[in-house]
């Protein structure tokens, strides 16, 4: 079954805001002064990155001194790059597995709707 010309547009435009969401969902969670530095140095060599499946914007180090246990995740001010070409990887992972489930359920919907009569 082929998919129409407005439905893989609202599956691209679906993976890209999930794409977009998914740093927000993402973090590290700190249990001791010790585990904030180490996430610091981490962050200050741009080793922290944010997003799933991968990871697509590196993360700076943090101003703040948290209370522990502490989860950091996504701050606007703390964020150094995006990396353009991973994040179009995770939208078309994404735009891949919304076709497999709008394939899936388009096939299920007719396969009913066909019982039916």
């Amino acid at each position: 079954m082929k998919l129409q010309r407005r439905t893989v547009v609202t599956i691209v435009a679906c993976a890209f805001i999930l794409t977009l969401l998914t740093p927000l969902l993402d973090g590290t969670e700190v249990k001791s002064a010790e585990g904030y530095q180490l996430y610091q140095q981490r962050a200050s060599q741009g080793e922290v990155r944010l997003g799933y499946p991968f990871g697509y914007i590196e993360m700076g180090p943090t101003r703040l001194t948290p209370p522990y246990p502490y989860r950091i995740g996504f701050e606007y001010e703390a964020a150094r790059s995006v990396d353009i070409f991973v994040l179009l990887i995770n939208v078309a992972v994404y735009s891949l597995l919304f076709s497999i489930a709008t394939s899936i359920g388009q096939r299920l919907v007719q396969r009913f709707s066909t019982q039916e009569r």
